[in-house]
C-alpha cells in the first residue's frame, strides 16, 4: 500500500524500513505522511490505535458523577424492600436430563450431601459425590448435566469454599448449557442459613455463605436454558431426608430462582415498594465519618450531600494517589478530548508512546482533578475533609489511616463502605484472578474497616451493595456474590449492634460511576431507568434516618429485570442469535473492487473478522474488542 502511494504521489514523505514498524494504523500513516522529513509526526492518540466505528471502538471510561447542585427538595429514587412469599412444593414433572451426562453433588461433610445423593438415586439419577475442591485433584471431569453446590455451614474457610464453587461452576458451565440444549440440565446452590436467606431476623453463625446465592442468580441470568436454583435450608430442619426431598424436587423443576426451605414450608424473597423511613440521622456536625471510595464517582456525590446536610468530619479513602496541583497546561480545560490533545503536546511531544500509556496518564490526571473537586466542594459546604490513599483491602493501611484521622477528628461515628471494582465477564470466561479482585475489594475492604473502627462507638454503618446481588446479572457473578456477602454480613452486624443503624443499599444502576457508555446503552435498550447522582445522594441521606427495626437490605433505584416469581419455563435460546443484517456488495463496500477473482468480488477474511467483532460486541455490551 505504501509503495503504491509513493508511486501515485511522488511528493509524499518516503517511508524508510525502520519507520514501518511504528505505522500500525491508518491514523498513524496519515500523521507520518503529513509531516516533512525533518519534523516528527504527532504522537498517536489512543483512538488512532483502534477501529473508528462506535460499535467496536474501546468503550469510554466510566463517567465521573457530576457534583449534585444544592437544592432543598431533592427527588427520591424508588425504594423497595424484601418480603417473603410462601410457595407450594413443585407439582410439575422433573426436567429430563441429557443422556450420558453426569450429575455432580459437592460433599458438605455434614450429612446433607449424602441425603441429596440418596434422594437423587430414589428418583432414578445416579449422581457423583465430589469434594468442593475436586479440580485440585482432577482437571478433566466427565460431561455434566447437573451440578449441586452444597455449602458446609460450619466451614472454617467459607471464602475459600466460595472460590472453589466459582471455579467448579466455571469449569462445568459450558457442559451444562450444552446438556440443556441436548435434553436438559440443572444448576443448584445450597446454603444453610435460616431457610429464608437471612431474612428471618435470626443471628447467623456463618452469614458469609449467603454469597453462594449470588452465583445461582447470576447463572440463571446467563443460562436461561438451564434450570437454576439457589436454595437455603433451615438448620432447624433436622430431618435431612425431608430436606433433600424438597431440595431435589426444586432443583429438577423450574420456578423462582431463590427458594427457602424450612419446617414450615417453602418461601421465596420478592421485592415490594416501600416508603422511606422517617427519623433523625444519628450523626451530628463534626462527627467523624469514614467513607471508602468516597472521593470519586457515586460515593463522592453521596458524600457531598452528607456534607451539605450534616457537616460531619469526612475521612475519605481511595486507591488513587493523594491529590496534587494539576499541570499548568491542563488548567482551564474541561473537555476530555481537549485535555488529551494538550497532554500529547506537553508531556509526550516528539516521543514514541503507546496509546495505553497516554490513556493511563489521562486517567491519572482526571482522577486527580475529580478528587480535588470533591474535597473543595465538601469544604465549601462547611465540612472538614481529609483524603487518604490506601488499598482498602489492606487492613494495616486502613488501620494506620484511621489512627491518623482519629487524632485529628476524634472517634469514628459513621462508616460508609462504597469501594468496589467491576470486571464483567461471563462465568465461563471469568478468570479466578478477576473474581478475587472484585470479591476482595468488597469483602476484605469491609472487614478491614470493621477491624479498624473496633475501638469506636460507631452509630451508623452504610454499605453500598448492588441490585445485582438481589436478582443477578449477566457477567457479574463475582460482583453479585461479593455484594450478597455484604448484605448478609450487614444483617449480622445489625443484630450484634443494637445501638447502631446498619443498612445495605442494593443500588440500581447509576447514570455515572462504573456504568460505562456501552453498558448505559444496554440499560436503555432494556428500558431500565438509570439513577441520577442527585436522586441517589438524597436517597442515601434519607435512608440513613431509618428507625430501629427497619429492614437492613433495601433496593434503591431501578432493577435490571422485573422482580417476581417465575411461573413458566423460559424458552431456550437458539444456538445462534440474529444480531444484525448487512448486505455486502460493491456499492456498499468499494474496497471489494481490490478483491476480485475471476470477475467476482471476494469478501476478505479481515472484513469477515470485523463483522464478527461487531456481532460479539452487540451481544456483550461493555466488553472491549
Amino acid at each position: 500500500i505504501l509503495s503504491t502511494l509513493e508511486e501515485r504521489r511522488p511528493g509524499l514523505r518516503p517511508v524508510a524500513p525502520e519507520d514501518m514498524g511504528r505505522l500500525k494504523t491508518l491514523g498513524q500513516i496519515i500523521d507520518f505522511l503529513g509531516h516533512s522529513a525533518g519534523s516528527p509526526p504527532a504522537a498517536a492518540t489512543p483512538e488512532a490505535d483502534g477501529l473508528r466505528r462506535p460499535e467496536i471502538a474501546p468503550p469510554a471510561p466510566p463517567d465521573a458523577c457530576p457534583i449534585p447542585a444544592e437544592r432543598s427538595e431533592a427527588r427520591l429514587a424508588e425504594r423497595r424492600t424484601v418480603t417473603l412469599q410462601e410457595i407450594q412444593p413443585p407439582s410439575q414433572m422433573p426436567i429430563p436430563l441429557a443422556k450420558g451426562k453426569k450429575v455432580f453433588v459437592t460433599d458438605d461433610r455434614a450429612g446433607l450431601s449424602q441425603a441429596l445423593v440418596a434422594e437423587f438415586g430414589r428418583v432414578g439419577i445416579n449422581p457423583v459425590l465430589v469434594s468442593l475442591d475436586i479440580l485440585r485433584h482432577k482437571q478433566n471431569l466427565p460431561p455434566a448435566a447437573g451440578l449441586v453446590l452444597v455449602q458446609n455451614p460450619a466451614s472454617a474457610d467459607v471464602e475459600a469454599d466460595l472460590k472453589h464453587s466459582f471455579e467448579l461452576t466455571k469449569t462445568l458451565g459450558g457442559e451444562l448449557v450444552d446438556s440443556a440444549r441436548e435434553g436438559g440440565a440443572f444448576f443448584t446452590t445450597v446454603t444453610r442459613m435460616d431457610g429464608a436467606f437471612g431474612f428471618s431476623g435470626r443471628l447467623q453463625s456463618n452469614p458469609l455463605q449467603g454469597a453462594l446465592a449470588g452465583l445461582g442468580k447470576t447463572a440463571a441470568a446467563e443460562w436461561p436454558e438451564v434450570a437454576c436454583r439457589a436454595l437455603d435450608i433451615d438448620p432447624a430442619m433436622t430431618d435431612l431426608r425431608a430436606a433433600a426431598r424438597l431440595a431435589v424436587a426444586h432443583a429438577m423443576t423450574r420456578g423462582p430462582v431463590e427458594v427457602g426451605i424450612g419446617p414450615g414450608g417453602c418461601l421465596t424473597p420478592v421485592l415490594a415498594p416501600a416508603e422511606y423511613p422517617v427519623g433523625e440521622i444519628p450523626i451530628q456536625a463534626g462527627d467523624a465519618v469514614v467513607v471508602s471510595g468516597g472521593a470519586r464517582g457515586i460515593t463522592a456525590a453521596c458524600t457531598l450531600e452528607l456534607a451539605r446536610r450534616i457537616r460531619p468530619s469526612l475521612i475519605l479513602l481511595g486507591r488513587s494517589p493523594e491529590p496534587s496541583p494539576e499541570p499548568e497546561w491542563m488548567q482551564g480545560i474541561s473537555d476530555e478530548a481537549e485535555i488529551k490533545k494538550a497532554l500529547l503536546e506537553h508531556e509526550f511531544a516528539g516521543a514514541s508512546v503507546r496509546p495505553a500509556d497516554v490513556e493511563r496518564r489521562l486517567r491519572q490526571l482526571l482522577a486527580n482533578r475529580e478528587i480535588s473537586q470533591t474535597l473543595a466542594a465538601i469544604q465549601a459546604a462547611g465540612a472538614p475533609a481529609r483524603y487518604y490513599a490506601v488499598d482498602v483491602r489492606a487492613a494495616d493501611q486502613v488501620r494506620a489511616a484511621l489512627a491518623d484521622a482519629r487524632a485529628q477528628f476524634g472517634p469514628i461515628r459513621g462508616l460508609i463502605h462504597g469501594a468496589g471494582v467491576v470486571e464483567d465477564r461471563l462465568i465461563v470466561q471469568k478468570s479466578l484472578e478477576q473474581f478475587e479482585r472484585v470479591f476482595a475489594t468488597k469483602l476484605h475492604g469491609f472487614r478491614a474497616l470493621l477491624a479498624a473502627t473496633a475501638p469506636d462507638e460507631v452509630k451508623v454503618i452504610v454499605i453500598f451493595s448492588s441490585v445485582t446481588a438481589r436478582i443477578g446479572n449477566r457477567g457479574q457473578a463475582d460482583y453479585a456474590m461479593a455484594n450478597e456477602a455484604l448484605n448478609k454480613l450487614a444483617q449480622a452486624e445489625s443484630l450484634r449492634r443494637s445501638d447502631c443503624r446498619v443498612v445495605s443499599i442494593n443500588w440500581g444502576p447509576w447514570e455515572c460511576g462504573m456504568v460505562t457508555a456501552p453498558i448505559k446503552r444496554e440499560f436503555e435498550r432494556q428500558g431500565v431507568t438509570l439513577l441520577a447522582a442527585a436522586e441517589g445522594a438524597a436517597s442515601l441521606v434519607r435512608e440513613m434516618a431509618r428507625p430501629a427495626g427497619a429492614p437492613v437490605e433495601v433496593v434503591i433505584g431501578g432493577t435490571l429485570n422485573p422482580a417476581g416469581i417465575e411461573t413458566a419455563a423460559e424458552p431456550a435460546r437458539p444456538r445462534l442469535n440474529l444480531l444484525f443484517e448487512r448486505a455486502i456488495d460493491l456499492a456498499s463496500y468499494p474496497v471489494l473492487t481490490s478483491h476480485v477473482i475471476d470477475g467476482k468480488p471476494v469478501v476478505p477474511m479481515a472484513l469477515i473478522a470485523e463483522l464478527f467483532g461487531h456481532g460479539a460486541l452487540h451481544e456483550n455490551p461493555g466488553l472491549v474488542l
